[in-house]
This record gives structure tokens, C-alpha cells and sequence, in this order.
């Protein structure tokens, strides 16, 4: 499990729209058989069938591309920049319930730089 927190660099705050148009490029990275969906207003979980040393590196080129993206709002105006903290959790190493791997992967969140 990985988890990816969202954070903004734009006074305005969250906007549906940007959570959208977030949740939208995330899925653009991974495959048909990975699951990605949001946890609250700015975590988004996704389910790797890959590795636990694969999943680092695929998170990170995730935080990269995303950081990296100009979303741009409905309205016009300057593009939106975003943030991403990431975390992963593996199942059955980290854990054996859903409940703690949740708990546990929110737990490593690595601060933003």
C-alpha cells in the first residue's frame, strides 16, 4: 500500500477541482490491475501488485511527476502547484490486518523538504 498526501501551494486552499484533477493524474501512472482512491480530503491510497523494493521507487516517480504538473483551474488564472508526501506499507510484512496497514503506512508519512 502506498500513500500519497497532498498538499497545496496556493493560498486559496483545497478545491474540488484540484482534488479532482489530482486523482486524475495519479491514476495516469499505474496499471489495470492497481487500485487507486482517495482517503479524506487529501490522502490518496493506492494498491501496487509489485514488489516492496518496487513500490519506493514507482511512489517516487509518482511524488516527481505529480510535484512537477501544472494544474490548471477551470476559471483560468496562474497554474496550481502541489505538494506530495508519500508512505508505503506492505501486506503481510507490515502488517496483517487493513486496519493496521493503514495505521501503520499513515504512521511513515515522510515530511515535505
Amino acid at each position: 500500500m502506498c500513500l500519497v498526501r497532498i498538499r497545496l501551494e496556493h493560498p486559496a486552499g483545497p478545491a474540488p477541482w484540484l482534488r479532482d484533477a489530482v486523482a486524475q493524474k495519479l491514476a495516469e501512472f499505474f496499471r489495470a490491475t492497481d487500485i487507486v482512491g482517495m482517503i479524506g480530503g487529501e490522502v490518496g491510497a493506492m494498491l501496487l501488485h509489485t514488489s516492496d523494493t518496487d513500490a519506493g521507487s514507482v511512489i517516487e516517480r509518482v511524488r516527481e511527476r505529480v510535484e512537477a504538473f501544472p494544474f490548471l483551474a477551470p476559471a483560468g488564472g496562474a497554474p496550481v502547484r502541489v505538494q506530495v508526501e508519500t508512505s508505503a506499507g506492505s501486506f503481510p510484512s507490515d502488517a496483517t490486518t487493513s486496519t493496521l496497514l493503514l495505521s501503520r503506512t499513515q504512521a511513515r508519512f515522510r515530511p515535505l523538504s
